[in-house]
């Protein structure tokens, strides 16, 4: 809106936006004090405006403070105001009024906004560090641990596996990765349980259960403490097997024992 006022900041001129803003009649608004319509905690800064004009100490203002309509709520308004050129007298002081409620919403949304992703960054940054520690200590249990451990895909293909597995199998650890777990310990008894795994999501445990490398014959394979554990998504469906295994030194009268709770492995 625009307005005219005299250098006592009474209301000389208004266009039709300016009394919109203000909610009053165009023609009744002369005559009006400016500081009428404005928020009593915001006169003062509008005084303050108001001088400096008419004293000359500047060609030209501008500030933010809230108006306050005949009608309705207050509002953010940018007020911008520079006194007639040439040596008018009395001084006249011109006005260009804005509403930027709507942006100082916006604006005041995106701080909200930030603050919130910077909360998130640090709760993020937070969880890393410690998510760091605890795979630090993790790696250092499974590389330190005589049980061979490694994780299958669901098409049970080695993703990650640890030291005493590789030494296992006595293979560099640069092929075992997406080498499938049967071409190292080859069985139609053994894929099956590992399928039982994925099919059911129920972890699976057996005591002395033979495991020989791929050209070995069974008789003269080891045995050994086997564990297979599903990893579930988020819909609870396995999408791959944690196997643990651990050299049960030989023992005997125990070997192919199913521990599980409900098992439906198929027989040696």
């Amino acid at each position: 809106g625009y307005l005219v006022t005299d250098g006592e900041g009474n209301i000389q001129e208004a266009n039709r936006a300016a009394a919109d803003l203000l909610r009053v009649p165009r023609g009744e608004l002369v005559g009006e004090p400016l500081a009428a319509f404005v928020h009593s905690a915001d006169r003062a800064l509008l005084r303050e405006q108001m001088s400096a004009l008419i004293s000359g100490a500047e060609p030209a203002a501008g500030a933010e403070m809230r108006l306050q309509p005949r009608q309705g709520a207050a509002f953010e308004a940018a007020l911008k105001v520079a006194a007639t050129e040439g040596h008018v007298q009395p001084a006249r002081l011109q006005w260009l009024i804005r509403d930027v409620s709507e942006r100082k919403r916006v604006a005041a949304e995106q701080e909200l906004l930030l603050a919130e992703v910077e909360r998130q960054r640090d709760t993020v940054e937070t969880l890393a560090q410690a998510l760091a520690r605890d795979w630090n200590t993790l790696q250092t249990i499974m590389e330190n641990t005589a049980t061979c451990l490694a994780y299958l895909d669901r098409d049970f293909k080695l993703q990650r596996f640890n030291l005493a597995y590789a030494r296992r199998w006595g293979t560099d650890e640069t092929e075992l990765l997406e080498c499938e777990n049967f071409q190292l310990s080859p069985g139609r008894p053994n894929r099956a349980v590992f399928e039982e795994v994925c099919k059911t999501g129920e972890t699976m445990a057996f005591r002395a259960r033979p495991c020989a490398r791929s050209g070995e014959a069974e008789p003269g394979a080891s045995h050994w403490d086997w564990t297979l554990a599903p990893v579930k998504d988020g819909t609870g469906k396995a999408q791959g097997v944690v196997l643990s295994l651990l050299d049960d030194g030989g023992g005997a009268g125990c070997r192919g024992t199913d521990t599980s709770a409900d098992s439906s492995a198929p027989a040696e």
